[in-house]
């Protein structure tokens, strides 16, 4: 009969996207009749270590720590009417924020055995509490100042606003693994979705996180 629960240990690393839930709006931000914005999906590395505590064949508590990098690439562009009903781009602006984080997730997970295969499904849902490592944001913002010829001047500027030093939200994973005597290998995909906005002095900034990672790693048991 098992005393306690079987404890595991291991690591994982893969690619983490991210992007903001969302923006401030366009609309009278500026002088100009209409406002667009492509926003672009944030890649990066991403890795972290765990420890697997299960209670049964299909249910285990799993914490880890984690390092990953949310923020945005966006581009805003200005237009403004004229004759011939024609709309000409007289300004954008690009924004560029990058938040590192150290995460501290906690799921519960559910998982079974495929049949007789070694392979076995999961998925989990839990929380995590995340604090901020470093931080960088550049803007930048062109016009043209001989509209309407297509005569623009840049000007790129990097003081930040403040961003907060902690963060939290809900996270859930799914994945599949196969396994070993003593170790499993898996893939698996994780939803962080943070709860609390990013910037602390600049509210139309203050967007929430969300980022998406594929991992692949490795798992060891310990003990009996």
């Amino acid at each position: 009969m098992q005393a306690g629960p079987r404890v595991s240990i291991g690591g994982k690393a893969g690619v983490n996207f991210s992007r903001p839930t969302e923006l401030y709006p366009l609309e009278g931000w500026d002088f100009m009749a209409i406002a667009d914005r492509e926003t672009s999906t944030r890649n990066s590395f991403g890795a972290g270590v765990f420890t697997d505590l299960a209670f049964s064949e299909r249910f285990s508590l799993r914490i880890g720590l984690d390092y990953a990098k949310e923020g945005n690439k966006s581009r805003a562009d200005f237009y403004q009417y004229s004759s011939g009903s024609r709309f000409t781009l007289v300004s954008f602006l690009t924004e560029n924020t990058e938040l590192s984080y150290l995460r501290l997730p906690v799921e519960a997970r559910f998982g079974f055995q495929v049949r007789e295969s070694p392979l076995r499904l999961y998925a989990g849902l839990g929380f995590f509490a995340a604090c901020l490592l470093d931080e960088s944001y550049k803007w930048t913002y062109t016009m043209n100042f001989a509209y309407p010829s297509p005569v623009f001047l840049s000007e790129t500027y990097s003081n930040p606003p403040r961003f907060r030093q902690f963060n939290a939200g809900i996270t859930g994973s799914g994945g599949m693994a196969y396994r070993m005597e003593r170790s499993s290998l898996f893939l698996e995909c994780n939803v962080s979705r943070g709860l609390i906005g990013v910037c602390e002095n600049f509210e139309e900034m203050n967007f929430e996180t969300f980022s998406i990672g594929v991992m692949l790693g490795v798992s060891y048991r310990l003990g009996k």
